[in-house]
């Protein structure tokens, strides 16, 4: 793998960058993630560069060549270069000194020596170089461990988070994304520094954590280093082994937990982000609920709210939008909810949620189903009966919405009925009326239908 030339694999803008810095005297490599993926046969993704230029010299090569630059980030020895339309984050060489809040250098020098640049990356796969003619310089075995599927930090892997806890959240999203075991000595110090993490904002974790839960092996890193993620969802500790002494359940919370993960679908690699929250958490409320009868069964009624208000807790530190929380809480809240397979309660099911919303409630709830017994099958049928029953209703068009019927505003005014605050109520009875099959969804049966509303109301 040693002696692969990348060369063709190479954006021209990326060539470009490097040659320019290498005919004004200095080294420069294509460097971290797009060099990584090249070497795994994946499509890369924005090149930055390494150089033994100072940021001063940076801008200086560049605008010789006439080349625009940005420098928003000097201190850091960092430059944007605008070349073909694309931004090129090219940085000096650099160590760094302590790191008193566990993520960001107090201070930084420039060297001339790529040796010590490497020094300061996080995991040898990250610390691959690449130069202008497509060749890899790779100082820390970092192919080797890609070839062994291995995440090994650079040097001293308790001293790397030390330096930068979040490097923590990084390593077990690469194993989750990637699906690499995590070196020996490496995850010994991911324990051994979790509580550092607290010194991470909340919203880094959640960058991290939700690149982690979406990937295609986040149930494996989940399960073996949960007491990392306990740090930040102290809960996940009481779920581990949890015995839900049930006859529907052959698996404890947790276990029950991370198999409802792996049911929710990837797709291009990855699943939704809402559908993996609310399936890690949709059960995490159950151990603060759990009763068990005179006949040693469990029962946890209300688990479902409990969960959701873990949920707006670990929200208040993390903070997803506004989108994802609540998306996230209505699936918790609804993924134990079926309505009886007929058509007036699954009609009345399905106008009240709307049809992205149940899209996504049915891959949560089949996904549940299927990481319960074998005793959840007559719900597994319910589920595909209430499915069958909404495909017969989209199919037939029926309306979901007072928009989506054949009549508007405007035209039952026409009919007398005033515009005031019954008009509502004549909706909603012109749409239950619908669904009850009472009325059609015609304009002149729901005129008709309208003004018998309409007396009913002044009466």
């Amino acid at each position: 793998m040693e002696n692969i030339n990348y060369l063709d694999q190479m954006p021209s803008y990326c060539i470009y960058a490097l040659k320019t810095l290498n005919d004004s005297g200095f080294e420069a490599y294509a460097v971290g993630g797009a060099v990584r993926d090249l070497v795994m046969g994946r499509k890369p993704h924005d090149f930055d560069i390494a150089t033994s230029a100072t940021p001063d010299e940076i801008i200086e090569s560049m605008q010789k060549s006439g080349i625009y630059t940005i420098d928003m980030a000097r201190k850091h020895g960092t430059i944007t270069a605008v070349i073909e339309n694309n931004n090129v984050e090219i940085t000096s060489y650099r160590t760094e000194g302590t790191y008193k809040d566990n993520r960001h250098p107090d201070s930084v020098e420039f060297t001339r020596s790529i040796e010590e640049d490497v020094k300061r990356r996080d995991f040898t796969m990250n610390a691959l170089y690449l130069n202008r003619n497509g060749r890899v310089v790779d100082l820390n075995d970092g192919i080797t461990d890609i070839e062994n599927k291995v995440i090994r930090c650079v040097g001293d892997a308790a001293t790397r988070f030390e330096e930068d806890a979040l490097r923590i959240m990084r390593g077990l999203r690469f194993a989750a994304e990637l699906g690499f075991k995590i070196e020996e000595t490496t995850s010994r110090a991911m324990f051994d520094k979790r509580n550092l993490l607290k010194n991470i904002s909340g919203e880094r974790i959640y960058t991290e954590f939700t690149k982690l839960i979406t990937a295609p092996h986040a149930s494996n890193v989940l399960r073996e280093y949960l007491d990392i993620f306990a740090v930040f969802i102290p809960v996940l500790s009481e779920v581990r082994g949890f015995n839900q002494h049930s006859k529907y359940h052959n698996l404890d919370v947790l276990e029950h937990t991370l198999a409802v993960l792996d049911g929710i679908p990837l797709s291009n690699g990855k699943r939704e982000e809402d559908l993996s929250y609310a399936a890690l958490f949709h059960d995490l409320g159950k151990p603060e609920v759990f009763k068990m009868d005179e006949f040693g069964q469990g029962h946890m009624k209300g688990h479902a709210e409990v969960s959701m208000r873990i949920w707006d807790e670990i929200c208040s530190i993390i903070k997803p939008s506004t989108k994802i929380h609540d998306n996230v809480s209505r699936l918790i809240k609804y993924h134990d909810s079926y309505p009886q397979a007929t058509n007036i309660s699954v009609h009345r099911f399905m106008t009240k949620h709307g049809l992205e919303f149940l899209n996504k409630l049915h891959v949560l709830q089949n996904a549940d189903i299927l990481a319960h017994n074998e005793t959840a099958v007559p719900r597994f049928e319910l589920l595909r009966d209430i499915q069958r029953i909404e495909t017969d209703i989209k199919m037939n068009k029926l309306p979901l919405s007072r928009s989506e019927l054949d009549i508007t505003g405007a035209e039952l005014i026409k009919l007398g009925i005033k515009a005031d605050s019954n008009m509502r109520a004549i909706f909603e009875g012109l749409l239950n009326g619908v669904i009850e099959g009472k009325v059609n969804n015609r304009k002149d049966e729901l005129k008709e239908y309208a003004l018998t509303l309409s007396l009913d109301n002044i009466n």
